[in-house]
């Protein structure tokens, strides 16, 4: 997909084992979109976490503006909700949003990732139901930091647990912190 990001994937099947037709007595077709899906179902999910957690890696270079500072990666920690197709299995796995005194159409993921500011490259990530926490999700992910990562952060992923848990990689951290304005001279 990534070699052929505009085609859907029966063209891209096409396009990478076509030749296999060529193959004399060869009787190979390209799979249709719906044989794609079904084998990714049954693949399930944890392959694709596995692949995830081996791969990502920041894609900046020296000369990506923005990138470094003080020979320091600028990476930032953050979390989002996404909303999901309306299935039950969706429903029961991740949950709806009712905070606002309303349940949400849609069930909803929340997911913290840490990204490389210059590139928005995601380099570990964690998703979970709607009703998980930001600092329960991102714990486990500070330590994919690197001693050459300048690690930036709000004030919703700040304690004393998290900064050390980070501070063990070896990365440098920014994080905002709450000041109370009267305490504030």
């Amino acid at each position: 997909m990534c070699l052929h990001p505009d085609d859907d994937y029966e063209e891209v099947a096409k396009k990478l084992a076509g030749v296999l037709a060529l193959v004399p007595g060869a009787h190979w077709q390209a799979p249709t979109g719906g044989a794609i899906n079904q084998a990714r179902q049954q693949l399930g999910s944890e392959p694709v976490k596995e692949v995830f957690q081996q791969v990502p890696r920041p894609a900046a270079t020296e000369s990506t503006p923005g990138a470094w500072l003080h020979g320091r990666r600028v990476m930032a920690i953050d979390g989002f909700v996404v909303e999901l197709p309306d299935t039950e299995a969706n429903a029961a796995e991740f949950g709806r949003d009712s905070a606002g005194g309303y349940e949400t159409v849609f069930p909803q993921a929340r997911v913290v990732a840490i990204s490389e500011c210059a590139s928005h490259a995601i380099v570990a990530a964690n998703v979970a139901g709607c009703w998980a926490g930001e600092q329960t999700l991102a714990f486990s992910l500070y330590q994919r930091l690197t001693e050459e990562m300048l690690l930036t952060a709000d004030r919703g992923f700040y304690s004393f647990p998290a900064w050390n848990e980070a501070r063990r990689s070896g990365a440098h951290l920014l994080c905002a912190a709450h000041v109370p304005r009267s305490s504030v001279g």
